[in-house]
């Protein structure tokens, strides 16, 4: 085979590895963040006078938004994707 075709093959094989490590990296990270805030939401119920209804209200409302926000993450990776091809 041609020497620059092995490279560029190569060099794709480094990329889709590095690619894959910065994705998971990137879970683990959204995943920290998502109990450094658990945790503050808890410091905070802890710290204010408010009944176990209307804190489960927060955490739920919360919970919606996190949902929606990670909904439109995957519709412009989706668009993204799309017209890359």
């Amino acid at each position: 085979m041609n020497k620059k075709l092995i490279r560029n093959i190569e060099k794709q094989k480094n990329l889709r590895k590095k690619k894959e490590e910065i994705e998971i990296e990137l879970q683990l990270l959204v995943e920290e963040q998502e109990e450094i805030e658990n945790l503050e939401v808890i410091k905070e119920f802890r710290s204010q006078k408010i009944s176990l209804d209307e804190f489960l209200f927060i955490v739920r409302k919360n919970k919606e938004e996190e949902n929606r926000e990670r909904q439109e993450l995957k519709r412009k990776d989706t668009n993204e994707s799309e017209e890359n091809l």
